[in-house]
This record gives structure tokens, C-alpha cells and sequence, in this order.
């Protein structure tokens, strides 16, 4: 028996971070746009090098629309829903080496039509060159290099809902069949079947003394151990599989996190005959390096601390944030320190650290004083915003009352046309309406007023509706604005104690504060009634600036 490759199923799954369109795109040599990630997937290069041919079929009737790439598998991501869902499988089968490029094409389609009429699928199939590099790393010949194909197909059936125009294409039933382990042995060995028929056709045509099998070694009872499917290393290192006795040991082989990093390490340092070196398991030495290695770990630990402090200080200290959400201990007080503006901090940092009593209490009473600012003109600012939105919802909420009402209008007068056309129709067929068997035409025009006078009805009952909403908005407004309000009052009934140190301490923040914010401290000023700066006095705050500002 020869030698060859076989069959091979791969599923492709969400949870593995896989893409159906990103696979599509790979193994037809495209460029398509993921319609759920957003992101594009070009392989366009390996058209025409890689990737000898590339279409994709699709069951009897499918829209031609529907075969088109980009639309297929972005369909097929959408029927998707689960962030563990298998998407797609992909079936790899080998083209009998000696079989020219029309040939190799011509027994994907048959393939590609087997599983299209087994599973009800669209099957996109693409012919790509096989490796030109051996197992050992060696530069094959051009007569050794032939074709192998893809067909990637979707997880769910493609049906067709309705008849005529109303007809429509959907994916429905999930494969399950493929997904069940104790059912999919018996499919795959079918499908692995199906291919080795139309390989041995394909090469007895071609003339080629081969015969292909689909069972494995192990089924047909040869002791001959498999060829890898794609080199892991080259030169030496990668012809384990010739020697039973260079093949890495089972437990190194193995889905442990970590396990292709060991693997690796132990196949690059792997002698044969060589032993381990043995451990030392003296109490004194592991308690040594039991020490050492704690020891390290501290270290690294500290200086992830130190580095995530780092990223914390080069962070802007201007954002949207929730404030009050800190506290801090100055002289013996827990503050309250927030985390929008820091203007707390920043009249910490306004002068040097104070050293008696006296310059506590004064740098005590300017932090209070920040943050009862910081506060007030964060109130202002939400307050504003708010009062934007509402404007923003009452404009969009008259703007549709309008439409409502012009609509009112025109359905009135359809109701008017309707019933002067019916009474019309009336005076001039008096006794008509009275007979057991009513005329056609006086069922269509008593139809049309009732349809308008359902239309008025149901007009008139939305404008109703959007009045109510619109007076409750208003009536939310106006509770929200006096809770506002109210909260502002409290702020400035606080800041009434802090007269003497306000124009020292907006002074010192001044440059933490944008347009707006100078804007609202001005107006907060004369809520005080400090207008000018001749009507501040500084004795509680002076020992906290003696030497200046360092803002």
C-alpha cells in the first residue's frame, strides 16, 4: 500500500476567537469586510500564488446573491448568536499527486456537490498548492508539488420559506449530527469514503498507479506510524517521526497551558540516552530556594505596584468622573476628595507643607473649601447638561406633535371626502340602501369613511397621548431643576463660612479651571457678595501661601 495524506474535519468555533468570514477569506485568496467585528480580512496576495482556484456552490435554487462571498458568511455570523458557537468546518482533502489544475478542480466540485446534496449547505471550495517544502525542511521538486482543497461549509442547513415573491432564504437547522461524538464517526468515515472513490477515479483517468484508502493505519491493522501534518521543526529536529526512538515521551505531548512551550524545549534539548539532572531535595537547599523564589516574586509584585502607580499619575486629571468617591485625612478631618478635578489635591500642592498648627487648620480649611467649589460646579454643570437634554427631548417631542398634527389634518379631510362622497351616493340612490342584497359600490364607499374615521381615531388618540408625555416631561423637569436648585443653596449656605479664604483659593486654582467653570465662580461670587477683590481678607488662610503658589 502507498503512502499518502487523508481527510481531515475541522470545526471552527467562536470561542476559539475564530471568524467564518476571516476563513472564507483565507482560503479563497479574497478581501472581505466582517460585518460583527468590524474589521477587514485580506488574503487578496494569495490569489493566483497559494490559491489555484476559488468559487462556492450552493443547493438547487439558491439566490445568486447568496453565493456571493461577502453576503454568505456574513449571513452565516449573524445566524450566530452564542459567543461559543461553532460557525463553520472546513474539509481538507488531498488531490492525488500527477492530476493537472483542471482535473484537481473538477474532483473539489464533486466533493463540494456531495456535501451540498448530503447537508443542504452552500460549500465554498478553493484548490490551493501544496507545500513546497518536505517534512524535513528540503525544497521539493516541481513534479512533487500537487494540489490539495478546502471546502468550507456553514454549521446550519440553508432553506427556503414562502413560494414566489414572498419566498425567502434563511439558515435554519443546526448540524448536530457533526456535532455529536457518538454520531459524527460514522458521517466523517462516509464523507472520507466518498473521497477515496473520487480520488482512485480521478487517478486511474490520469493513468496513475495509486490506489487511495480512507482508513487509518490503526483500522487496517499496519504497524506503521503516521506522518505529521505539517512540520514543527526543520532539518533534524523534525525527523522524529523516522525513528520511534527520537519521538517525544506522551506526557510531554499533552493540552496542559504550557505544554507546546515545554514540548518545544524538551524536543530542542532531548539527547537520546540522556538523564535528567537529579534535584536536590535537602531541607536546607528547597528552603533556600523556596526563599529565593519568594524573594523574586516580591520584587516583581513592588514593581507592578510601582508601575500601575505611574500609569495612575500620567492619567489626565480633567475627565468625566463621579466625584466624592475618595477620602483623605488633613490634619486629623477625613475630606472628601474626588476624583473630576482633584482641586483638593491640587491646593495641597499649592504651597509649602505646613509645619505648626495654625498652617494645618488654614491648609485644612482651603482643602474644604476646594472641594465644597469642585462640587458646586460639577452641580452647575450636570444641571446644565440636563437642561440641555430636556431641550433636546421637549424639541424632538414638538416636532413629532407637529407631524401628528398635520396628519390630523389630512385625515379629516379624507373623513369629510369619504362621507360627502357616501351621502352623495345616498341622495342619489335612495332605496337602494334598504334592499337584503347591498351594491357593491355602497359597501366600498361606507368601507373607505369607516377606514378614515378609524384613522382620525387613532390620530386624534396619539396626539392625546404625546400631550400627557409631554406634560409629565415638563413635570419632571421642573422637580429635577428644583432638586438642583436646592443642592446649589446647600453649597452656597456651606461656602457663607468661607468667605475670607474664597478669592485666595479661585486664585490659586485658576489654572485648573476652564471658561465656563471661571464663569460659574464668578456668579458664585456675587451670590456672596464679593463683587471685588478689596472685599476679601485673608487672615485665616495666609500662613498657608507665605512663600507663594507652586501651581
Amino acid at each position: 500500500m502507498s503512502e499518502h495524506a487523508r481527510p481531515h474535519l475541522h470545526t471552527h468555533q467562536r470561542s476559539k476567537m475564530h471568524s467564518a468570514v476571516a476563513g472564507a477569506a483565507y482560503r479563497l485568496g479574497l478581501k472581505l469586510f466582517d460585518e460583527r467585528t468590524e474589521k477587514w480580512h485580506d488574503y487578496s496576495r494569495r490569489k493566483g500564488k497559494e490559491v489555484v482556484h476559488g468559487e462556492t456552490l450552493g443547493p438547487p435554487g439558491t439566490p445568486p446573491e447568496m453565493l456571493d462571498p461577502a453576503t454568505l458568511w456574513n449571513l452565516i455570523e449573524k445566524a450566530e448568536e452564542r459567543a461559543d458557537a461553532q460557525i463553520a468546518r472546513d474539509f481538507r482533502i488531498p488531490i492525488p499527486l500527477g492530476l493537472s489544475e483542471t482535473d484537481a478542480i473538477a474532483m473539489a466540485r464533486a466533493m463540494a456537490g456531495y456535501i451540498v446534496s448530503r447537508f443542504h449547505v452552500p460549500v465554498s471550495l478553493a484548490v490551493h498548492n501544496d507545500n513546497a517544502v518536505d517534512l524535513d525542511g528540503n525544497q521539493k521538486s516541481a513534479d512533487k508539488v500537487g494540489f490539495h482543497a478546502h471546502l468550507y461549509f456553514p454549521t446550519r442547513e440553508l432553506t427556503k420559506d414562502g413560494k414566489g415573491e414572498g419566498e425567502a432564504w434563511r439558515f435554519g437547522r443546526k448540524l448536530l449530527e457533526l456535532s455529536n461524538k457518538n454520531q459524527s464517526g460514522a458521517i466523517v468515515d462516509s464523507m472520507n469514503e466518498k473521497w477515496s472513490v473520487l480520488a482512485n477515479r480521478f487517478a486511474r483517468s490520469a493513468g496513475l498507479a495509486i490506489q487511495y484508502e480512507w482508513k487509518s493505519y490503526k483500522r487496517l491493522g499496519l504497524d506503521k506510524t503516521p506522518k505529521p501534518t505539517r512540520a514543527r521543526r526543520f532539518g533534524e529536529a523534525a525527523q522524529w517521526y523516522k525513528d520511534p526512538a527520537l519521538r517525544p515521551a506522551p506526557d510531554i505531548i499533552n493540552h496542559e497551558p504550557g505544554a507546546r512551550r515545554r514540548k518545544k524545549e524538551a524536543a530542542a534539548k532531548a539527547v537520546p540516552g540522556s538523564v535528567a539532572p537529579a534535584i536536590d531535595l535537602n531541607k536546607e537547599a528547597m528552603t533556600g530556594r523556596l526563599h529565593a523564589r519568594r524573594h523574586a516574586q516580591g520584587i516583581k509584585s513592588a514593581a507592578l505596584k510601582v508601575a500601575r502607580q505611574k500609569r495612575i499619575a500620567a492619567r489626565p486629571i480633567h475627565g468625566k468622573a463621579p466625584l466624592l468617591n475618595r477620602v483623605t485625612m488633613v490634619g486629623g478631618r477625613t475630606l472628601r476628595v474626588d476624583s473630576h478635578l482633584r482641586l483638593s489635591e491640587a491646593m495641597r500642592r499649592a504651597g509649602p507643607a505646613p509645619k505648626t498648627d495654625a498652617e494645618h487648620a488654614a491648609l485644612e480649611r482651603a482643602m474644604f473649601l476646594a472641594d465644597l467649589l469642585e462640587s458646586l460646579l460639577f452641580a452647575m454643570e450636570r444641571g446644565r447638561q440636563q437642561a440641555g437634554d430636556f431641550a433636546m427631548e421637549m424639541m424632538r417631542r414638538r416636532m413629532a406633535y407637529e407631524d401628528a398634527r398635520v396628519r390630523q389634518e389630512v385625515v379629516d379631510r379624507e373623513l369629510r371626502r369619504a362621507e360627502e362622497n357616501l351621502n352623495i351616493w345616498l341622495l342619489s340612490h335612495p332605496l337602494r340602501p334598504r334592499l337584503k342584497k347591498v351594491s357593491n359600490e355602497y359597501a366600498l364607499l361606507k368601507a373607505e369613511r369607516d377606514r378614515a374615521a378609524t384613522h382620525v381615531e387613532r390620530v386624534h388618540a396619539s396626539m392625546v397621548l404625546m400631550e400627557g408625555e409631554m406634560k409629565d416631561a415638563a413635570s419632571e423637569e421642573a422637580q429635577r431643576a428644583f432638586n438642583g436648585s436646592r443642592v446649589i443653596r446647600r453649597i452656597v449656605a456651606t461656602m457663607e463660612g468661607y468667605k475670607p479664604e474664597f478669592r485666595t483659593v479661585v486664585d490659586a486654582l485658576n489654572v485648573h479651571l476652564s471658561d465656563q467653570h471661571k464663569a460659574d465662580v464668578n456668579e458664585l461670587a456675587k451670590k456672596l457678595g464679593l463683587d471685588g477683590p478689596e472685599m476679601v481678607t485673608l487672615p485665616r488662610s495666609e500662613a498657608a501661601f507665605t512663600n507663594g503658589t507652586r501651581l
